[in-house]
């Protein structure tokens, strides 16, 4: 159910009710890249979904056609894609602003799409540090999603699935320790070494489990073992110094 001039509508949009949209799409075609977009998603999210980020999902997933008939008319100056990119964008730069960080566009947030909240957000802090184009964040996100199992056709092992929660709840982690730095700044001296020594062992683990992912069956055999059996020690002691 959508409102419309205040009135709630349980069905389609009319094709006047389209063209009113459709004629404010053009006006905002001129803005800035930034306005422009987050502009085309509250708009369409709230003139076709009452504002509902649930409803515009679920309706997505069904095929909706408000969207689809909008990009079909010959005065209507975006692509059916475009137009849900933008929602897409909308939606995430209004429950997280910091998605909107200095070099980053639009379409990179576009590329981070479909992540997890976190993950998108870690990814996009690293792009706008590092200068990552376009094509950099869209391969990163891509990665991440293989390693997620989002590959079609392929049912996702439940060790494989444990894996992930694993991923998403270690990168949440280590987004929320770069917040509490960040508020934490200057950080005494006495415990930046630690905090450091820390830092490291979470590099050495992390090129253990890249490693996993990358080799091969056969060699996953040979070197997953010794790597689970050294590397957790280490972590552990320099874990302790840092506490």
């Amino acid at each position: 159910m959508r409102v419309w001039g205040g009135v709630m509508m349980d069905r389609e949009p009319t094709d006047a009710e389209v063209e009113e949209v459709a004629s404010e799409l053009r006006l905002i075609a001129h803005s800035s890249q930034w306005d422009k977009v987050l502009a085309i998603g509250r708009l369409i999210l709230c003139r076709f979904f009452d504002g509902n980020e649930r409803a515009w999902r679920e309706r997505r997933r069904n095929k909706d056609r408000s969207i689809r008939r909008l990009a079909e008319r010959p005065d209507c100056p975006f692509a059916k894609s475009a137009l849900n990119e933008a929602v897409g964008v909308h939606v995430l730069c209004s429950k997280y602003p910091e998605a909107r960080s200095e070099g980053i566009t639009p379409t990179h947030v576009g590329r981070t799409l479909g992540l997890e909240p976190q993950v998108a957000i870690a990814l996009l802090r690293q792009a706008g540090r590092e200068g990552w184009s376009v094509r950099q964040i869209a391969g990163e996100a891509a990665q991440i999603r293989r390693a997620w199992g989002e590959r079609r056709g392929r049912p996702v092992s439940g060790a494989e699935q444990k894996a992930a929660g694993w991923g998403r709840r270690a990168l949440a982690a280590l987004v929320q320790m770069g917040t509490e730095l960040t508020a934490a700044w200057p950080i005494d001296p006495a415990r930046r070494e630690p905090l450091d020594a820390m830092c490291r062992s979470i590099e050495e683990q992390l090129l253990v489990v890249r490693n996993v992912l990358l080799t091969s069956t056969s060699d996953r055999l040979r070197t997953a073992t010794p790597a689970r059996a050294s590397r957790p020690y280490a972590l552990s002691e320099r874990t302790r110094i840092a506490r």
